[in-house]
This record gives structure tokens, C-alpha cells and sequence, in this order.
């Protein structure tokens, strides 16, 4: 048998899952960390919006 020709064919589907996985993930943090960007946004924004109402 020619276990050569069969590896490479047998490491691709795992490959392309991991690359999936991956990718998955990635899109996950995004997510995540664009939220909280945003969120840290809104939090400065309020309190500076405090601030100038109580006249400091």
C-alpha cells in the first residue's frame, strides 16, 4: 500500500476544520473585543458628560 498518497488526503479535512476552528475563534475575539472597545467608549463618554454637568 502506498501510505504516502493517503496521508496528505487524510490531513487535509483536518486542516481545513482547524482552519475553520480557527477562524471561528478569530471572529469570536473580534466580536468580543470590538464590545469592548465600544463599551469602554460609552463608560468614558458618560462620565465625562458628569463631570461637565456637576462643573468640573
Amino acid at each position: 500500500m502506498n501510505t504516502q498518497g493517503q496521508n496528505p488526503q487524510a490531513a487535509r479535512p483536518a486542516q481545513s476544520h482547524a482552519a475553520a476552528v480557527n477562524h471561528a475563534a478569530t471572529s469570536a475575539f473580534r466580536q468580543t473585543f470590538g464590545f469592548a472597545i465600544t463599551f469602554a467608549g460609552i463608560v468614558t463618554l458618560a462620565a465625562q458628560a458628569m463631570a461637565h454637568l456637576n462643573g468640573a
